[in-house]
Protein backbone atom coordinates (compact mmCIF):
# COMPACT_ATOMS: atom_id res chain seq x y z
CA UNK A 1 0.00 0.00 0.00
CA UNK A 2 2.60 2.70 0.97
CA UNK A 3 4.55 1.43 -2.04
CA UNK A 4 1.70 1.87 -4.60
CA UNK A 5 1.11 5.75 -2.30
CA UNK A 6 4.44 6.47 -3.30
CA UNK A 7 4.54 5.58 -7.33
CA UNK A 8 1.29 7.70 -6.87
CA UNK A 9 3.15 10.72 -5.65
CA UNK A 10 5.85 10.36 -7.82
CA UNK A 11 3.59 10.34 -10.91
CA UNK A 12 1.86 13.58 -9.51
CA UNK A 13 5.24 15.35 -9.08
CA UNK A 14 6.27 14.26 -12.59
CA UNK A 15 3.34 15.72 -14.14
CA UNK A 16 3.79 18.97 -12.17
CA UNK A 17 7.70 18.76 -13.02
CA UNK A 18 6.71 18.55 -16.88
CA UNK A 19 4.42 21.37 -16.66
CA UNK A 20 6.47 23.35 -15.02
CA UNK A 21 9.58 22.56 -17.50
CA UNK A 22 7.50 23.48 -20.36
CA UNK A 23 6.30 26.56 -19.13
CA UNK A 24 9.81 27.70 -18.31
CA UNK A 25 11.36 26.68 -21.46
CA UNK A 26 8.71 27.52 -24.37
CA UNK A 27 11.12 26.78 -27.05
CA UNK A 28 10.39 22.80 -26.27
CA UNK A 29 6.56 23.05 -26.62
CA UNK A 30 7.11 24.97 -29.36
CA UNK A 31 9.04 22.11 -31.65
CA UNK A 32 6.18 20.44 -31.36
CA UNK A 33 3.91 22.80 -33.20
CA UNK A 34 6.88 24.15 -35.51
CA UNK A 35 7.27 27.63 -33.94
CA UNK A 36 9.95 29.82 -35.09
CA UNK A 37 11.47 31.42 -32.37
CA UNK A 38 13.43 34.25 -32.49
CA UNK A 39 15.87 35.98 -29.69
CA UNK A 40 16.64 39.16 -28.26
CA UNK A 41 13.25 40.08 -26.59
CA UNK A 42 11.44 39.48 -30.02
CA UNK A 43 9.16 36.74 -28.25
CA UNK A 44 6.16 38.24 -30.10
CA UNK A 45 7.52 37.33 -33.32
CA UNK A 46 6.81 33.66 -32.44
CA UNK A 47 5.46 32.17 -35.70
CA UNK A 48 3.59 29.21 -36.56
CA UNK A 49 4.71 27.53 -39.49
CA UNK A 50 2.99 24.40 -39.46
CA UNK A 51 2.55 22.68 -42.76
CA UNK A 52 4.24 25.45 -44.59
CA UNK A 53 7.29 25.28 -42.61
CA UNK A 54 7.67 21.81 -41.51
CA UNK A 55 11.17 20.06 -43.23
CA UNK A 56 8.87 16.88 -44.28
CA UNK A 57 6.23 19.18 -46.06
CA UNK A 58 9.38 20.86 -48.47
CA UNK A 59 8.16 20.74 -52.26
CA UNK A 60 11.63 21.22 -53.95
CA UNK A 61 10.20 21.27 -57.47
CA UNK A 62 7.46 23.43 -56.28
CA UNK A 63 10.10 25.75 -54.80
CA UNK A 64 12.49 25.57 -57.61
CA UNK A 65 10.14 25.93 -59.99
CA UNK A 66 8.70 29.25 -58.23
CA UNK A 67 12.22 31.32 -58.00
CA UNK A 68 13.14 30.16 -61.65
CA UNK A 69 15.73 27.63 -60.94
CA UNK A 70 13.74 24.56 -62.74
CA UNK A 71 11.44 24.77 -65.24
CA UNK A 72 10.51 21.16 -66.24
CA UNK A 73 8.18 22.94 -69.47
CA UNK A 74 11.48 23.82 -71.33
CA UNK A 75 12.97 20.07 -70.62
CA UNK A 76 10.13 17.42 -70.24
CA UNK A 77 10.05 14.53 -72.78
CA UNK A 78 7.31 13.94 -75.31
CA UNK A 79 4.73 12.40 -72.98
CA UNK A 80 4.64 15.92 -70.74
CA UNK A 81 5.97 14.98 -67.88
CA UNK A 82 9.55 15.66 -66.19
CA UNK A 83 12.28 13.93 -68.22
CA UNK A 84 14.19 10.45 -68.03
CA UNK A 85 16.80 12.65 -67.08
CA UNK A 86 14.79 14.57 -63.86
CA UNK A 87 16.90 13.75 -60.99
CA UNK A 88 20.05 15.23 -62.79
CA UNK A 89 17.92 18.36 -63.77
CA UNK A 90 16.86 19.01 -59.94
CA UNK A 91 20.24 18.17 -58.25
CA UNK A 92 21.77 20.90 -61.09
CA UNK A 93 18.64 23.27 -59.55
CA UNK A 94 19.01 23.02 -55.92
CA UNK A 95 23.02 23.70 -56.77
CA UNK A 96 22.15 26.69 -58.49
CA UNK A 97 19.94 27.84 -55.66
CA UNK A 98 22.50 26.45 -52.96
CA UNK A 99 25.31 29.16 -54.91
CA UNK A 100 22.33 31.90 -54.81
CA UNK A 101 21.79 30.96 -50.96
CA UNK A 102 25.41 30.88 -50.45
CA UNK A 103 25.30 27.19 -49.39
CA UNK A 104 27.61 24.09 -50.11
CA UNK A 105 26.86 23.36 -53.42
CA UNK A 106 25.68 19.50 -52.60
CA UNK A 107 22.82 19.34 -55.37
CA UNK A 108 21.11 17.44 -51.95
CA UNK A 109 18.19 18.77 -50.20
CA UNK A 110 20.11 19.17 -47.19
CA UNK A 111 18.95 20.56 -43.64
CA UNK A 112 20.70 23.74 -44.11
CA UNK A 113 18.87 23.72 -47.85
CA UNK A 114 15.63 23.30 -46.38
CA UNK A 115 15.82 26.08 -43.84
CA UNK A 116 16.99 28.42 -46.28
CA UNK A 117 13.78 27.68 -48.37
CA UNK A 118 11.86 28.44 -45.50
CA UNK A 119 13.27 32.04 -44.49
CA UNK A 120 11.86 35.33 -44.85
CA UNK A 121 12.25 36.36 -48.36
CA UNK A 122 11.27 38.21 -51.31
CA UNK A 123 8.44 36.84 -53.80
CA UNK A 124 10.35 37.65 -56.73
CA UNK A 125 12.38 35.29 -58.73
CA UNK A 126 15.87 34.60 -58.05
CA UNK A 127 16.46 33.08 -62.01
CA UNK A 128 13.84 33.94 -64.97
CA UNK A 129 14.03 34.45 -68.44
CA UNK A 130 15.69 38.29 -68.95
CA UNK A 131 13.17 39.25 -71.60
CA UNK A 132 9.41 39.03 -69.97
CA UNK A 133 7.90 41.51 -68.72
CA UNK A 134 5.15 40.19 -67.55
CA UNK A 135 6.91 38.28 -64.32
CA UNK A 136 8.21 39.25 -61.64
CA UNK A 137 11.77 40.10 -61.83
CA UNK A 138 14.90 38.22 -61.51
CA UNK A 139 18.41 37.66 -62.36
CA UNK A 140 21.03 40.60 -61.49
CA UNK A 141 20.62 43.46 -64.25
CA UNK A 142 18.49 41.81 -66.74
CA UNK A 143 18.18 44.77 -69.43
CA UNK A 144 14.66 46.55 -68.40
CA UNK A 145 14.88 50.29 -67.16
CA UNK A 146 12.78 53.26 -66.93
CA UNK A 147 13.01 55.26 -70.32
CA UNK A 148 12.84 58.25 -67.95
CA UNK A 149 14.68 59.58 -64.93
CA UNK A 150 11.96 61.37 -62.78
CA UNK A 151 9.39 59.07 -61.77
CA UNK A 152 5.60 59.12 -59.71
CA UNK A 153 5.04 57.00 -56.76
CA UNK A 154 1.48 56.51 -54.87
CA UNK A 155 -0.46 54.23 -52.31
CA UNK A 156 -3.39 52.81 -53.14
CA UNK A 157 -3.78 52.23 -49.61
CA UNK A 158 -1.93 51.54 -46.18
CA UNK A 159 -0.98 48.88 -43.55
CA UNK A 160 -2.95 48.79 -40.23
CA UNK A 161 0.46 48.16 -38.69
CA UNK A 162 1.97 52.24 -39.02
CA UNK A 163 -0.15 55.30 -39.17
CA UNK A 164 -0.30 56.67 -43.17
CA UNK A 165 2.50 59.32 -42.25
CA UNK A 166 4.84 57.19 -41.22
CA UNK A 167 4.17 55.03 -43.74
CA UNK A 168 4.54 57.40 -46.68
CA UNK A 169 7.38 58.68 -44.72
CA UNK A 170 9.33 55.60 -44.73
CA UNK A 171 8.37 55.05 -48.33
CA UNK A 172 9.75 58.83 -49.14
CA UNK A 173 13.16 57.30 -47.03
CA UNK A 174 13.42 54.02 -49.40
CA UNK A 175 13.04 55.85 -52.71
CA UNK A 176 16.11 58.43 -51.23
CA UNK A 177 18.37 55.47 -50.82
CA UNK A 178 18.35 55.17 -55.00
CA UNK A 179 18.37 58.92 -55.40
CA UNK A 180 20.92 59.60 -53.52
CA UNK A 181 23.63 57.28 -55.19
CA UNK A 182 21.93 57.66 -59.04
CA UNK A 183 20.69 59.96 -61.72
CA UNK A 184 16.95 59.66 -60.65
CA UNK A 185 14.10 61.63 -59.58
CA UNK A 186 10.77 60.59 -57.54
CA UNK A 187 7.92 62.50 -56.79
CA UNK A 188 4.84 61.22 -54.67
CA UNK A 189 1.21 62.41 -56.18
CA UNK A 190 -2.13 61.65 -54.35
CA UNK A 191 -4.05 59.96 -57.10
CA UNK A 192 -3.73 58.96 -60.78
CA UNK A 193 -1.92 56.52 -61.96
CA UNK A 194 1.74 56.51 -60.85
CA UNK A 195 4.43 54.95 -62.53
CA UNK A 196 5.47 52.96 -59.32
CA UNK A 197 1.93 52.08 -57.70
CA UNK A 198 2.32 50.48 -53.67
CA UNK A 199 -0.69 47.96 -52.41
CA UNK A 200 -0.50 45.78 -49.07
CA UNK A 201 -2.67 42.75 -50.16
CA UNK A 202 -4.16 40.39 -48.28
CA UNK A 203 -2.83 37.03 -48.41
CA UNK A 204 -4.53 33.77 -50.17
CA UNK A 205 -6.17 35.84 -52.38
CA UNK A 206 -5.84 37.27 -55.98
CA UNK A 207 -4.73 40.93 -55.39
CA UNK A 208 -4.20 41.29 -59.74
CA UNK A 209 -1.12 39.68 -60.08
CA UNK A 210 -2.71 35.83 -61.11
CA UNK A 211 -3.08 33.28 -58.52
CA UNK A 212 0.40 32.09 -58.65
CA UNK A 213 1.60 35.20 -56.87
CA UNK A 214 -0.82 35.30 -53.85
CA UNK A 215 1.01 35.95 -50.55
CA UNK A 216 0.84 33.33 -47.91
CA UNK A 217 0.24 34.63 -44.75
CA UNK A 218 3.06 35.67 -42.18
CA UNK A 219 6.52 34.83 -43.50
CA UNK A 220 8.26 33.00 -45.81
CA UNK A 221 7.33 35.77 -49.12
CA UNK A 222 6.82 39.17 -47.37
CA UNK A 223 6.30 41.16 -50.84
CA UNK A 224 7.09 41.22 -54.82
CA UNK A 225 7.52 43.73 -57.19
CA UNK A 226 7.16 43.99 -61.33
CA UNK A 227 9.97 45.31 -64.07
CA UNK A 228 9.69 48.29 -65.71
CA UNK A 229 7.50 49.69 -67.12
CA UNK A 230 5.20 48.45 -65.14
CA UNK A 231 6.10 49.59 -61.49
CA UNK A 232 3.45 47.10 -59.28
CA UNK A 233 5.07 47.05 -55.76
CA UNK A 234 2.72 44.69 -53.25
CA UNK A 235 3.66 43.88 -49.86
CA UNK A 236 1.67 40.85 -47.77
CA UNK A 237 -1.03 43.12 -45.20
CA UNK A 238 -0.33 39.99 -43.12
CA UNK A 239 3.29 40.87 -41.72
CA UNK A 240 3.69 42.90 -38.91
CA UNK A 241 5.18 45.26 -40.26
CA UNK A 242 7.35 47.89 -37.98
CA UNK A 243 9.41 51.01 -38.15
CA UNK A 244 12.66 51.40 -36.47
CA UNK A 245 12.15 48.63 -34.19
CA UNK A 246 14.01 45.30 -33.45
CA UNK A 247 10.84 43.24 -34.44
CA UNK A 248 8.50 42.43 -36.58
CA UNK A 249 9.31 43.25 -40.67
CA UNK A 250 11.27 46.62 -41.06
CA UNK A 251 9.00 48.03 -43.89
CA UNK A 252 11.80 50.34 -44.66
CA UNK A 253 14.33 48.05 -45.60
CA UNK A 254 11.79 45.62 -47.37
CA UNK A 255 10.67 48.68 -49.78
CA UNK A 256 13.63 49.54 -50.53
CA UNK A 257 14.18 46.16 -52.26
CA UNK A 258 11.00 45.97 -53.91
CA UNK A 259 11.64 49.79 -55.20
CA UNK A 260 15.20 48.23 -56.69
CA UNK A 261 13.08 45.41 -58.78
CA UNK A 262 10.75 47.95 -59.94
CA UNK A 263 13.65 49.95 -60.80
CA UNK A 264 14.64 47.08 -62.88
CA UNK A 265 17.49 45.33 -60.32
CA UNK A 266 17.42 41.66 -60.21
CA UNK A 267 18.06 39.09 -57.32
CA UNK A 268 21.87 39.66 -56.12
CA UNK A 269 24.04 36.59 -54.96
CA UNK A 270 25.70 38.85 -52.53
CA UNK A 271 24.85 38.03 -49.27
CA UNK A 272 24.98 41.63 -47.73
CA UNK A 273 23.30 43.55 -50.78
CA UNK A 274 20.26 44.66 -50.14
CA UNK A 275 18.90 42.96 -53.40
CA UNK A 276 19.92 39.69 -51.88
CA UNK A 277 16.76 37.49 -51.82
CA UNK A 278 16.47 37.05 -48.45
CA UNK A 279 14.95 39.42 -45.65
CA UNK A 280 17.81 40.13 -43.34
CA UNK A 281 16.29 41.20 -39.92
CA UNK A 282 16.07 45.50 -38.84
CA UNK A 283 19.38 47.41 -39.49
CA UNK A 284 19.70 50.29 -37.56
CA UNK A 285 21.47 52.44 -39.89
CA UNK A 286 20.86 50.87 -42.60
CA UNK A 287 22.96 51.89 -45.98
CA UNK A 288 23.57 50.52 -49.98
CA UNK A 289 26.29 47.91 -50.19
CA UNK A 290 28.79 48.65 -53.32
CA UNK A 291 26.72 45.88 -54.59
CA UNK A 292 23.43 47.99 -54.56
CA UNK A 293 25.15 51.01 -55.73
CA UNK A 294 27.01 49.69 -59.40
CA UNK A 295 23.53 47.77 -60.15
CA UNK A 296 21.43 50.77 -60.10
CA UNK A 297 24.27 53.41 -61.57
CA UNK A 298 24.67 50.93 -64.82
CA UNK A 299 20.72 51.53 -65.27
CA UNK A 300 20.62 55.09 -64.49
CA UNK A 301 23.67 56.96 -63.83
CA UNK A 302 25.78 58.41 -61.00
CA UNK A 303 23.89 61.22 -59.20
CA UNK A 304 24.05 64.62 -61.14
CA UNK A 305 23.58 65.97 -57.34
CA UNK A 306 25.06 65.14 -53.98
CA UNK A 307 22.68 64.38 -51.28
CA UNK A 308 20.57 67.67 -50.02
CA UNK A 309 21.81 67.62 -46.36
CA UNK A 310 19.42 69.76 -43.62
CA UNK A 311 21.25 72.77 -42.42
CA UNK A 312 20.32 75.05 -39.52
CA UNK A 313 21.35 78.30 -38.82
CA UNK A 314 21.27 80.44 -35.55
CA UNK A 315 19.04 83.73 -35.57
CA UNK A 316 20.66 87.07 -34.69
CA UNK A 317 18.85 90.16 -34.24
CA UNK A 318 18.99 92.71 -37.38
CA UNK A 319 21.01 95.67 -37.52
CA UNK A 320 19.53 98.96 -39.66
CA UNK A 321 21.25 98.91 -42.99
CA UNK A 322 24.57 100.42 -42.74
CA UNK A 323 25.09 103.30 -45.87
CA UNK A 324 28.41 102.16 -47.68
CA UNK A 325 31.17 104.95 -48.43
CA UNK A 326 33.45 102.60 -50.53
CA UNK A 327 33.65 103.99 -53.94
CA UNK A 328 32.48 101.52 -56.99
CA UNK A 329 35.73 99.56 -58.26
CA UNK A 330 36.98 100.28 -62.00
CA UNK A 331 35.94 97.90 -64.42
CA UNK A 332 37.94 97.90 -67.90
CA UNK A 333 35.85 97.19 -70.95
CA UNK A 334 35.55 94.21 -71.80
CA UNK A 335 37.14 93.00 -75.31
CA UNK A 336 34.50 91.35 -77.48
CA UNK A 337 35.04 87.76 -77.99
CA UNK A 338 34.98 85.78 -81.22
CA UNK A 339 32.62 83.64 -82.63
CA UNK A 340 32.46 80.22 -81.37
CA UNK A 341 33.47 77.36 -84.28
CA UNK A 342 30.11 75.46 -84.18
CA UNK A 343 30.56 72.05 -82.89
CA UNK A 344 31.57 69.00 -85.07
CA UNK A 345 29.72 65.92 -85.12
CA UNK A 346 31.20 63.13 -82.84
CA UNK A 347 33.49 60.92 -84.44
CA UNK A 348 33.84 57.68 -84.86
CA UNK A 349 35.48 55.43 -82.01
CA UNK A 350 39.35 54.43 -83.04
CA UNK A 351 39.30 50.87 -83.66
CA UNK A 352 41.89 48.73 -84.47
CA UNK A 353 43.19 49.12 -88.31
CA UNK A 354 43.59 45.03 -88.35
CA UNK A 355 39.63 44.85 -87.87
CA UNK A 356 37.16 44.64 -90.11
CA UNK A 357 34.83 47.94 -90.77
CA UNK A 358 31.57 47.19 -88.29
CA UNK A 359 29.45 49.64 -90.34
CA UNK A 360 29.77 46.69 -93.21
CA UNK A 361 30.40 43.60 -91.66
CA UNK A 362 28.17 40.73 -91.46
CA UNK A 363 27.81 38.83 -88.08
CA UNK A 364 28.58 35.20 -87.33
CA UNK A 365 26.88 35.27 -84.28
CA UNK A 366 25.45 38.00 -81.20
CA UNK A 367 24.67 37.00 -77.75
CA UNK A 368 23.60 38.88 -74.79
CA UNK A 369 26.56 38.62 -72.03
CA UNK A 370 26.00 38.03 -68.08
CA UNK A 371 27.43 41.78 -67.89
CA UNK A 372 24.07 43.04 -70.15
CA UNK A 373 26.63 43.78 -72.95
CA UNK A 374 25.95 42.50 -76.45
CA UNK A 375 28.81 40.33 -77.75
CA UNK A 376 28.98 40.26 -81.84
CA UNK A 377 31.45 38.05 -83.47
CA UNK A 378 32.87 38.09 -86.57
CA UNK A 379 36.10 36.65 -88.37
CA UNK A 380 38.53 36.43 -84.88
CA UNK A 381 36.88 39.57 -83.91
CA UNK A 382 34.48 40.61 -80.64
CA UNK A 383 32.24 43.79 -80.81
CA UNK A 384 30.81 44.95 -77.48
CA UNK A 385 28.11 47.11 -77.57
CA UNK A 386 25.42 48.55 -74.76
CA UNK A 387 21.71 47.17 -75.70
CA UNK A 388 20.37 50.40 -76.72
CA UNK A 389 23.28 50.71 -79.40
CA UNK A 390 26.72 52.20 -79.50
CA UNK A 391 30.09 50.19 -79.21
CA UNK A 392 31.99 50.18 -75.41
CA UNK A 393 35.15 51.32 -75.47
CA UNK A 394 38.27 49.49 -75.81
CA UNK A 395 35.89 47.19 -78.87
CA UNK A 396 36.38 45.37 -80.80
CA UNK A 397 39.43 42.70 -79.96
CA UNK A 398 40.51 39.96 -80.47
CA UNK A 399 38.35 36.80 -79.72
CA UNK A 400 40.99 34.76 -78.03
CA UNK A 401 41.64 38.08 -75.30
CA UNK A 402 38.34 37.68 -74.62
CA UNK A 403 37.24 34.43 -74.78
CA UNK A 404 40.23 32.09 -74.63
CA UNK A 405 41.08 29.21 -76.68
CA UNK A 406 37.55 30.51 -78.89
CA UNK A 407 38.07 29.69 -82.20
CA UNK A 408 38.36 32.21 -85.09
CA UNK A 409 35.07 31.85 -86.74
CA UNK A 410 32.18 31.23 -84.82
CA UNK A 411 28.68 29.83 -85.76
CA UNK A 412 26.56 30.64 -82.67
CA UNK A 413 26.83 32.41 -79.24
CA UNK A 414 24.93 32.40 -76.19
CA UNK A 415 24.51 32.56 -72.46
CA UNK A 416 22.47 30.36 -70.13
CA UNK A 417 21.02 32.21 -67.79
CA UNK A 418 19.83 28.92 -66.05
CA UNK A 419 23.42 27.58 -65.42
CA UNK A 420 25.13 30.85 -65.93
CA UNK A 421 27.25 29.57 -68.80
CA UNK A 422 28.26 30.94 -71.92
CA UNK A 423 28.76 28.93 -75.05
CA UNK A 424 29.95 29.38 -78.20
CA UNK A 425 29.23 26.93 -81.23
CA UNK A 426 31.59 26.02 -84.00
CA UNK A 427 30.04 23.09 -86.31
CA UNK A 428 30.15 20.27 -83.86
CA UNK A 429 32.45 21.68 -81.27
CA UNK A 430 31.01 23.17 -78.05
CA UNK A 431 33.11 25.43 -76.02
CA UNK A 432 31.58 26.30 -72.65
CA UNK A 433 33.18 29.49 -70.33
CA UNK A 434 32.58 30.95 -66.85
CA UNK A 435 32.02 34.71 -66.16
CA UNK A 436 33.91 35.34 -62.99
CA UNK A 437 35.29 39.16 -61.95
CA UNK A 438 34.95 40.53 -65.60
CA UNK A 439 36.76 37.69 -67.57
CA UNK A 440 35.55 34.52 -69.55
CA UNK A 441 37.12 31.21 -68.64
CA UNK A 442 37.09 28.27 -70.50
CA UNK A 443 36.06 25.83 -68.69
CA UNK A 444 38.32 22.13 -68.33
CA UNK A 445 37.34 19.45 -70.64
CA UNK A 446 35.91 22.06 -73.35
CA UNK A 447 35.67 22.15 -76.38
CA UNK A 448 33.99 19.14 -76.42
CA UNK A 449 33.24 17.51 -80.10
CA UNK A 450 29.51 16.29 -81.25
CA UNK A 451 30.74 14.97 -84.25
CA UNK A 452 29.73 11.14 -83.52
CA UNK A 453 26.41 12.54 -82.05
CA UNK A 454 24.10 11.13 -85.16
CA UNK A 455 21.62 13.70 -84.21
CA UNK A 456 23.26 16.93 -83.59
CA UNK A 457 23.81 19.78 -86.55
CA UNK A 458 26.45 19.26 -88.65
CA UNK A 459 27.19 23.42 -89.20
CA UNK A 460 24.88 25.16 -87.17
CA UNK A 461 24.75 29.01 -88.07
CA UNK A 462 23.13 30.41 -84.98
CA UNK A 463 22.15 30.00 -81.70
CA UNK A 464 19.69 31.50 -79.53
CA UNK A 465 18.48 31.24 -75.57
CA UNK A 466 14.67 32.01 -75.51
CA UNK A 467 12.43 32.94 -72.11
CA UNK A 468 12.03 29.66 -69.99
CA UNK A 469 15.88 29.09 -70.95
CA UNK A 470 15.91 27.05 -73.93
CA UNK A 471 18.85 27.17 -76.34
CA UNK A 472 18.36 26.97 -80.25
CA UNK A 473 20.88 25.73 -82.65
CA UNK A 474 19.31 26.68 -86.31
CA UNK A 475 20.26 25.32 -89.40
CA UNK A 476 19.29 25.85 -93.22
CA UNK A 477 15.76 26.43 -92.40
CA UNK A 478 14.91 24.34 -89.44
CA UNK A 479 16.37 24.73 -85.46
CA UNK A 480 17.09 21.88 -82.36
CA UNK A 481 16.74 22.65 -78.78
CA UNK A 482 20.02 22.32 -76.89
CA UNK A 483 20.29 20.57 -74.00
CA UNK A 484 22.72 21.86 -71.53
CA UNK A 485 23.13 18.77 -69.15
CA UNK A 486 23.81 16.13 -72.19
CA UNK A 487 25.79 18.57 -74.23
CA UNK A 488 23.81 17.21 -77.61
CA UNK A 489 20.35 18.45 -78.90
CA UNK A 490 17.06 16.68 -78.05
CA UNK A 491 16.05 14.04 -80.01
CA UNK A 492 12.05 15.15 -81.09
CA UNK A 493 11.61 16.27 -84.95
CA UNK A 494 13.10 18.77 -86.02
CA UNK A 495 11.63 22.19 -85.65
CA UNK A 496 10.81 24.31 -88.57
CA UNK A 497 11.83 28.09 -88.53
CA UNK A 498 8.70 29.86 -90.92
CA UNK A 499 6.43 27.93 -88.87
CA UNK A 500 7.72 28.98 -85.25
CA UNK A 501 8.94 32.36 -86.52
CA UNK A 502 6.47 32.97 -89.36
CA UNK A 503 7.74 35.97 -92.24
CA UNK A 504 11.78 35.18 -90.82
CA UNK A 505 14.26 33.32 -93.74
CA UNK A 506 16.44 30.35 -93.28
CA UNK A 507 20.22 30.20 -93.10
CA UNK A 508 20.29 32.71 -91.31
CA UNK A 509 23.89 34.21 -89.63
CA UNK A 510 22.98 35.00 -85.62
CA UNK A 511 19.80 35.40 -83.61
CA UNK A 512 19.25 37.33 -79.89
CA UNK A 513 17.19 37.76 -77.24
CA UNK A 514 16.49 41.00 -76.10
CA UNK A 515 14.45 42.87 -73.93
CA UNK A 516 11.10 40.67 -74.98
CA UNK A 517 12.19 40.79 -78.87
CA UNK A 518 13.53 38.68 -80.78
CA UNK A 519 16.28 39.37 -83.24
CA UNK A 520 17.18 37.77 -86.65
CA UNK A 521 20.18 38.32 -88.62
CA UNK A 522 20.92 37.63 -92.44
CA UNK A 523 23.32 39.65 -94.21
CA UNK A 524 22.88 43.33 -94.01
CA UNK A 525 19.99 42.80 -92.34
CA UNK A 526 18.39 42.58 -89.04
CA UNK A 527 14.28 41.92 -88.19
CA UNK A 528 12.73 42.30 -84.87
CA UNK A 529 10.42 39.85 -84.15
CA UNK A 530 7.73 39.45 -80.93
CA UNK A 531 6.22 36.23 -79.96
CA UNK A 532 2.24 36.72 -80.90
CA UNK A 533 2.60 40.02 -82.54
CA UNK A 534 5.13 38.57 -85.94
CA UNK A 535 7.49 41.16 -87.05
CA UNK A 536 7.18 44.56 -85.50
CA UNK A 537 10.03 46.01 -87.26
CA UNK A 538 11.99 45.30 -90.43
CA UNK A 539 13.90 44.17 -92.51
CA UNK A 540 16.54 47.54 -91.86
CA UNK A 541 19.66 48.07 -92.06
CA UNK A 542 21.45 46.65 -88.97
CA UNK A 543 24.68 48.40 -88.81
CA UNK A 544 22.86 51.47 -87.77
CA UNK A 545 20.78 49.72 -84.83
CA UNK A 546 23.78 48.10 -83.16
CA UNK A 547 26.50 50.64 -83.82
CA UNK A 548 24.96 54.20 -83.41
CA UNK A 549 27.98 55.74 -85.00
CA UNK A 550 27.65 54.42 -88.58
Amino acid sequence: MLKRGFFGVAAIFFVVLSVTLTSAFPHRQARKYNVEITTNNQEDQIKLRHKRQAFDDVDPDKFLEKYGYLEWSAVKNGTGGPPPDSNVVRMEAIKEFQRMAQLPETGFLDPNTKRKMLAPRCGVKDKFPPNDPSLPVAYQVPGFKWKKNVLTWRMTNDSPDLDRGSQRRIFYESFKFWSDVANLTFHEIAGGKADIMIKFARPHIDHGDGYGNRFDGPGTVLAHAFFPESGETHFDEAEDWTDGEDRGVNLKIVAAHEIGHALGLAHSSAPKALMAPFYQGYIPNFKLTTDDILGIQHLYGTATRPPVKPTTTKSTPTKPPVKSTAKPPKTKPTKPTKPTEPTKPPTRPTISPYAPDHCKMDFDAVAFGPDTHMYIFYNGWVYATYTSGGLLPGYPKPISDVFPGAPNVVSGASYSFRTRKFYIFKDTDIYRYTYTYGKYEKEWGFPVDRSLDTVYPRRPSASMIDRFGRIYLFEDDIFYYFNEYYLSVERYPKQQIDRHFPGMPGNLDAVVNVNGYLYFFKGGQYWQYQRGYGTTAGPAPKAKRWFNEC
